[in-house]
This record gives C-alpha cells, structure tokens and sequence, in this order.
C-alpha cells in the first residue's frame, strides 16, 4: 500500500474509532470495536481486522523498522456459497457492497432500465441493461424476485452471474481473470 493511502486510512480509521465503528481492513465492512481486532501504535490506530475476517484467516504481526508488517492467510479454501440471496438497495451504485443490487429507476412503476449487480467474486459494478445483448430480466412482485434470461459477465473478473428467483450464482470459466486483493 502506497504511504498516502495508508495515511489516508489511518486518519479515517482514527475518526470511525472515535464513533466506536472500524472499517476492517480485508473486507472493508463496518464493524464496531466490540467486534474487532485492532492493532494500535502511540495512540494512532494501525490496523483494524474484523471478527468474521479473523475467524476464517490466520494473521501475522511482525514488527519492522518502517512499522508493523501484518500478513494474513486464508485457514481453508474459500466455500463455494452459491447460490446467494440477492440485496436490493437503494444506495449509489459506487457505494453497493457484494450481493447487491439496485434498479434503474428506483420507482418500480416507471419502465425497468436496468440494473446494477455488485460481483460477490470481485465486489465490482456491473450494468445489467434490459435488452443488451439479448437480455431480458423478469421482475417479480417482491424487490428481491429477479430473473435474468442469461448470464451477466461481471465487467473486472469476468466471471458469469446467473441471477434466477433472486440467487445469484457465479460460473468462473475460461475467460475469467484471476485477480488477488492484497
């Protein structure tokens, strides 16, 4: 990580402790001070894990002469959850979280656009416009029954998203980027 952005955490991480909410530093959900781990060095706050985060990764602090070197490792591969209920939200599309999604336009009784699906795989933004490429979704009466009539690539990893009744199932084939977040 580049020393501004990590300043730029740090200061974050400092007022979201002041409020008792941390932002992990893995999965970047909010999680309160009772529910995390936190790493702290002459008062500033320098690394935040949550528990969920902790229960599934072995993490190593290792003092160093620039400041602590944290390193994590995945206990067991990642389960395969799928199929995942979806999330509708009406959040901005930059700020959905992995497994949700939200209509264009938000008034369900304006014409359907389309939607923006958040990729579990990645937690990148993808469109789902109705009618691109031979698209075409199915809206229940509830927000969360939703049918895509094809797969939808997810436009970073490239994984398949198969969205039927609402799950959302991922399909990882020949085209899919192998990504790694550090």
């Amino acid at each position: 990580m580049r020393p501004e952005h990590h300043r730029a955490w740090v200061q974050q991480a400092q007022l979201d402790a002041e409020r008792g909410v941390i932002a992990c530093r893995m999965c970047q959900r909010h999680a309160g001070l009772d529910e995390t781990t936190t790493l702290w060095r002459n008062g500033q706050l320098v690394f935040a894990l949550c528990d969920r985060c902790a229960s599934c990764h072995d993490v190593m602090f290792s003092p160093t002469e620039a400041g602590v070197e944290v390193r994590a490792k995945r206990r067991a591969p990642r389960p395969r959850r799928w199929p995942v209920k979806l999330v509708p939200s009406a959040k901005r599309p930059c700020r959905l979280e992995r497994g949700e999604i939200r209509r264009v336009p938000q008034d369900r009784t304006n014409l359907l656009v389309g939607y923006h699906v958040c990729c579990l795989r990645c937690g990148f933004n993808t469109p789902a416009l109705a009618g691109n490429d031979g698209l075409d979704i199915d809206e229940g009466d509830a927000p969360d029954d939703l049918t895509f009539s094809k797969a939808l690539r997810c436009t970073f990893c490239r994984v398949l998203m198969h969205v039927a009744h609402g799950e959302l199932r991922l399909e990882e084939d020949a085209d899919v980027r192998h990504i790694r977040f550090r």
